[in-house]
């Protein structure tokens, strides 16, 4: 049996972050606004990190030895994909930048 700890994207309890949001706001806000933290992963070849969500938090696990800017960049696709925004939508908001 699978447990979610957060509710579907648009749900009337729930909705998605602002993908503007997601891609220029600070990220210490960003990541305290999803109850968030960014911990040292695996340092595994050809992957950049992950996420997992659990009990109402969200780590976010990434290389040890990643350059920062790649890094944030990572979390900030991640979240907005967990948000559901689509590739098309994430790649189109952060050439705005």
């Amino acid at each position: 049996m699978s447990v979610s700890t957060c509710m579907p994207v648009g749900t009337p309890d729930s909705s998605p972050l602002p993908l503007s949001r997601i891609a220029a706001a600070p990220l210490p806000e960003l990541l305290a606004s999803v109850h968030g933290k960014v911990v040292d992963g695996p340092d595994l070849p050809g992957v950049g990190g992950g996420m997992i969500e659990r009990a109402g938090r969200v780590v976010f696990a990434m290389r040890p030895q990643q350059p920062a800017e790649e890094r944030e960049l990572l979390v900030r696709q991640l979240l907005a994909h967990r948000e559901g925004y689509s590739r098309d939508e994430v790649l189109a908001a952060f050439a705005a930048l």
